[in-house]
């Protein structure tokens, strides 16, 4: 009985959207979802910050080191109880190369705004690129890092969930996929 009141409740990560100028650093999983592309991310580790895990991923996966992640906001996966703290790096001056130094990850490339329409992307992945939407032209209010650290408890998890009410980039990835 103690384990499971000791043990977490739920599961968290960072995912990182990585652009330059139009485009987007996408990667593909080995293991887990071996046809769709995803983003760069992972679980959080004990006592490990949301923008630590971001960072570590993000060289871990891509071999990129930056310290310039912007946060956008942390949101529930719907049907889970895994919560996602996304972060933007936008890449100024020469693109890096995409390429994958993982082992959990069999490719990575970038791929262009209006080719995502084409490409199958995890739904992780989607739900992302629309909080980043909503996040640069917002049509509701983006939490602060601090404050959205504090609104996901298990009451308003079905509230925050209903944010999928769509949006250009939602529903034509939706529709493409």
């Amino acid at each position: 009985m103690l384990g499971w009141l000791t043990r977490a409740k739920f599961t968290a990560g960072s995912l990182v959207i990585v652009r330059h100028e139009e485009s987007i650093l996408l990667v593909k999983e080995r293991y887990r979802d071996t046809t769709c592309w995803g983003l760069p991310g992972g679980y959080w580790r004990r006592r490990e910050s949301p923008l630590n895990a971001a960072k570590r991923e993000l060289a871990e996966e891509t071999g990129l080191k930056y310290n310039d992640l912007e946060f956008v906001w942390i949101y529930p996966q719907p049907g889970t109880l895994h919560l996602d703290a996304l972060y933007l790096l936008q890449i100024r001056g020469q693109r890096p190369d995409a390429r994958s130094t993982s082992h959990e990850l069999s490719a990575a490339r970038w791929a262009r705004y209006d080719e995502l329409y084409e490409l199958s992307l995890t739904p992780e992945t989607k739900r992302a690129l629309w909080v980043l939407e909503r996040a640069e032209h917002p049509t509701v209010d983006i939490p602060t890092e601090e404050a959205a650290s504090q609104i996901f408890d298990a009451s308003n998890a079905d509230h925050a969930r209903g944010l999928d009410a769509g949006g250009q980039i939602s529903t034509a990835l939706e529709d493409g996929s």
